[in-house]
């Protein structure tokens, strides 16, 4: 996987094609270890190297929730005001 730096923060990050949608996903390149949960209903978590059905495959995270410029992405601009 090759890497690029974000045009706006200039971390690490790399894209990925969504297997759900077919589009570009930007990744941060470093994967995550022992921070992420499923929340169950009732309210408990799992932490998801605890659930069965994962693999040993690292997990990403997306790079819009991680970037300190999200808000500059084309993907969280405001969409334009009708009539404005």
């Amino acid at each position: 996987m090759d890497t690029i730096p974000c045009k706006t923060c200039n971390r690490q990050m790399f894209y990925a094609i969504s297997s759900e949608t077919a589009k570009n996903i930007p990744l941060d390149a470093r994967p995550v270890k022992g921070h992420c949960y499923r929340l169950e209903p009732g309210g408990e978590v799992t932490p998801l190297k605890a659930i069965p059905e994962l693999d040993s495959r690292p997990i990403y995270v997306s790079h819009y929730l991680t970037c300190p410029q999200a808000g500059q992405h084309s993907l969280h601009k405001p969409e334009p005001e009708e009539g404005a």
